[in-house]
């Protein structure tokens, strides 16, 4: 792997009913802040 590469990644947001909500994926996936906001048991205060 060259210096400053990533691995592929991806993030996945799975709702109540067991079905894919989001697919976050690439450098995306490395910040968690996309998936917790689709995530719908996830409550803000």
């Amino acid at each position: 792997m060259k210096n400053g590469a990533y691995a592929n990644r991806a993030t996945f947001v799975i709702g109540p009913d067991g079905q894919v909500v989001k697919v976050v994926e690439g450098k995306d996936a490395m910040d968690p802040t996309g998936a917790v906001d689709a995530c719908p048991i996830h409550k803000k205060t």
